[in-house]
């Protein structure tokens, strides 16, 4: 059945290899025939800084503190966010401090997708310095260099620096909810682990907390910190801290949603190798088990790249039950989600459904126009693994 797959496959793939390779060369494609192309970053909630009101020491009424909140999530843009900081940020308590920064990086990434959007010329920062160069020297928060870097401005900055000197004030008061807002937001923002002062204090506050975390904290939380990376590649946050996490996820992974499984496997796949992770894979590839019939394309895509990429060592009748109820939801595939999927087929090694098999077929007949030359060659490489296989296990002895 596979070799009929890739037979039906192939054909329409190479139509499109043939269009690629007009405009790019063999050389780059090559590049990215053993791992997944643009980093499917997983779409999730963040987790919220505050889900239920609370009085906190230094309000006068639970009304004040309702106001705040309010207006931290009603600030339109960085200026709003800036003036509202600037005016309050001595009254702010840890959640007000989280709501504020995960306020900042949902306008961080409304500022992605208005490139066109002028920036403050109030700003005392030289034109053609970006958010990242002058954080990274003047903030306890430093920001990668990322392709949407945008110049600095003087509002970004400041709320920036003001609420990263509030939460080292409140470190002691810093609770789940607020520690796992707060590191998605950083997380949002491509914030630099290593010795960044404020990441510190939050991990050395998670560890503290963890105890009461969430799925959806945990989740988020392991996703930030997958994207909160070292100078050298690697990440800045220690075994032990890591383990106290994973030790949560073993307890709470019967709880996990679709969306929760989905990121905390791409989390653990994106930081490599770790010790102590086989267990924890095991306790979500069983969830992934049983929530597998409600994955979304991503979500289901994510998660069989992260598997195919822990290469750890899984059951493979779970395996076998996560793809036999794929196949409805193969059939939405995007190009991306499609060859990601062929591309960790091609990684496991035991077979896979008919049924599966047959919508990928049928998927990837439309959409193979659309992929690009990573994804194009992805694809390849995992039918050309299906296929391998399948004369292998076809061939007498």
């Amino acid at each position: 059945m596979q070799s009929v797959v890739s037979q039906s496959l192939v054909p329409v793939l190479w139509a499109s290899t043939r269009r690629l390779l007009s405009i790019t060369s063999t050389h780059a494609a090559q590049r990215f025939v053993h791992k997944p192309v643009r980093q499917h970053q997983p779409a999730h909630r963040p987790p919220q800084a505050s889900s239920h009101v609370q009085a906190h020491s230094g309000f006068r009424a639970q009304q004040e503190f309702e106001d705040l909140i309010t207006a931290i999530h009603e600030c339109a843009d960085e200026r709003a966010l800036s003036e509202l900081v600037g005016q309050r940020v001595r009254d702010f308590s840890p959640a007000h401090t989280a709501a504020a920064f995960r306020r900042l990086a949902i306008i961080c990434r409304l500022d992605k997708v208005r490139p066109e959007q002028s920036r403050s010329e109030e700003s005392s920062v030289p034109a053609n310095t970006t958010f990242a160069s002058w954080a990274a020297q003047n903030s306890v928060v430093a920001v990668k260099e990322t392709d949407w870097s945008v110049p600095m401005c003087a509002q970004r900055r400041d709320v920036l620096h003001h609420l990263g000197l509030r939460v080292l004030e409140t470190e002691g008061e810093l609770r789940a909810r607020e520690v796992a807002c707060t590191l998605w937001a950083l997380g949002s923002m491509n914030v630099v682990g290593g010795r960044n002062r404020l990441v510190e204090v939050l991990t050395r506050r998670l560890l503290a907390v963890a105890r009461s975390f969430s799925p959806l904290q945990l989740s988020s939380t392991l996703w930030a910190l997958a994207r909160i990376r070292g100078s050298a590649g690697r990440a800045p946050h220690d075994e032990g801290m890591l383990d106290v996490v994973y030790f949560e996820v073993l307890l709470k992974a019967p709880l996990f949603s679709p969306q929760e499984v989905s990121n905390t496997l791409w989390a653990l796949a994106k930081m490599g190798d770790v010790s102590g992770t086989a267990p924890v894979v095991v306790a979500l590839t069983r969830r992934a088990r049983d929530v597998a019939a409600a994955f979304n394309p991503q979500q289901l895509s994510n998660s069989l790249w992260a598997l195919a990429r822990l290469s750890a060592p899984l059951d493979p009748t779970l395996l076998s039950a996560i793809l036999a109820a794929a196949p409805p939801t193969a059939a939405r595939f995007s190009p991306q989600e499609l060859s990601n999927t062929l591309w960790a087929l091609g990684r496991f090694n035991q077979a896979v459904p008919r049924a599966l098999l047959a919508a990928l077929s049928r998927r990837g007949a439309l959409v193979a126009p659309r992929l690009n030359t990573p994804e194009l060659t992805m694809a390849l490489w995992g039918l050309a693994r299906l296929s391998s296989s399948s004369s292998s296990s076809s061939t007498p002895a």
